[in-house]
């Protein structure tokens, strides 16, 4: 898995992720791994006894830190007074909080399109990637637009197009970003261990790993 950058958040909107978020990246290392709950026992009214097994996959991160800057290691040592010993969730992004589409209005619908409904519609231009929508046309023309997939890297009011390449006709059929959402690798994410220690790997510098688990 390619990383470009790694931030962290209390807000899954990355709103104030500078709080917690060095400016080196971590080195990262992604795995997968089965997470057992254990048993747990029930007792229902009546009193018939029954246990439940729960267990499943989980995808986790290694985040190694090397060679941080005491201003570096402050801003860690705030996201671990935020989480550790709280079990606090909070937010963590591959895309550093990459805006996806929360929404869109101002449609221009066109004519002359195909009738139907169509689905994983994946729109263009605009400031950012990957967005798709359902787009069900009546009358030959661009009836509604429902967001799908989200995306990432988009501004409110950016003009999406709807391609005619799939839905038919002509023109400019087109619709604006209405509001922005976090994007879509933002994932919730819990530490997976309570003790955290910075070791010295340089003069001045400082390193540390840190294990999370994403939420189930």
């Amino acid at each position: 898995m390619a990383i470009s950058t790694a931030a962290f958040d209390d807000a899954s909107d990355g709103g104030s992720k500078g709080t917690f978020t060095p400016d080196r990246n971590p080195n990262i290392g992604v795995q997968y791994g089965t997470n057992y709950e254990g048993i747990i026992r029930n007792q229902a009214i009546g009193g018939e006894v029954y246990t439940v097994e729960r267990f499943g996959k989980r995808r986790g991160w290694a985040m190694t830190y090397s060679f941080l800057n005491s201003t570096d290691q402050e801003k860690l040592e705030a996201l671990i007074d935020y989480a550790d010993g709280r079990k606090n969730f909070f937010f963590f992004d591959e895309d550093d909080f990459g805006s996806g589409v929360d929404a869109v209005d101002g449609l221009a619908s066109g004519s002359g399109h195909t009738n139907g409904t169509y689905t994983n519609v994946e729109l263009t231009g605009g400031s950012g990637t990957g967005v798709k929508a359902t787009v069900v046309i009546s009358s030959n023309a661009v009836n509604s637009v429902s967001i799908t997939t989200v995306g990432s890297g988009y501004a409110d009011d950016d003009e999406l197009g709807i391609p005619t390449s799939v839905i038919g006709g002509s023109g400019s059929p087109h619709c604006d970003v209405n509001g922005v959402t976090a994007g879509a690798n933002s994932i919730k994410v819990r530490f997976d261990q309570d003790t955290f220690a910075f070791e010295e790997v340089a003069q001045g510098a400082t390193s540390i790993t840190l294990n999370l688990i994403e939420q189930l």
